[in-house]
């Protein structure tokens, strides 16, 4: 019975051993530069936000389905879980400035790119000025819409200091 099993086996799989068809064509090039300048685009509005407090701003940065990991915050999934965590930091703290220290950058295709770096951001809490020195990663996509936004961020911050 195995044997018999065998080649109606082999049938089977035969057409997904196969090589892909060919489409006709090489892929079109990536605008490696576009890509940036939509990216650059969204860290600029992510420091006008972040420095101006402006909650609906800094929350429209994000894709509806998007992923935030931040050290000392649970994980959040969407744009809804994202908001009540940065309405709560935005209430809590005056962000006075925000510098993005890009190190690496993956254009991954026209529509989606990869960064690391780090970060400095001073704010006020409590009264007192602090600067926190941190790294992050991050994926950020074209939309449906033709928009680029935040598919993913993970930050975590390295140190804390009372301001200079």
């Amino acid at each position: 019975m195995r044997r018999a099993c065998l080649p109606f086996l082999s049938l089977l799989l035969a057409p997904a051993c196969a090589a892909p068809a060919d489409s006709g064509g090489a892929a079109a090039p990536v605008d490696t530069a576009a890509a940036m300048a939509a990216v650059e685009d969204v860290w600029s509005r992510w420091v006008m936000a972040d420095t101006a407090g402006d909650a609906d701003a800094f929350v429209a940065l994000f894709a509806e389905d998007a992923q935030v990991d931040v050290m000392g915050a649970p994980p959040m999934m969407g744009r809804a879980a994202i908001d009540s965590l940065v309405r709560g930091m935005f209430a809590a703290r005056d962000y006075t400035s925000m510098d993005m220290r890009i190190a690496t950058t993956y254009v991954e295709s026209a529509d989606l790119v990869n960064q690391g770096g780090g970060y400095v951001e001073t704010y006020v809490e409590g009264g007192r000025t602090m600067t926190e020195y941190g790294r992050f990663v991050s994926s950020m996509m074209r939309q449906p819409d033709g928009q680029w936004r935040v598919m993913y961020v993970m930050a975590f911050a390295d140190s804390t200091t009372p301001a200079r």
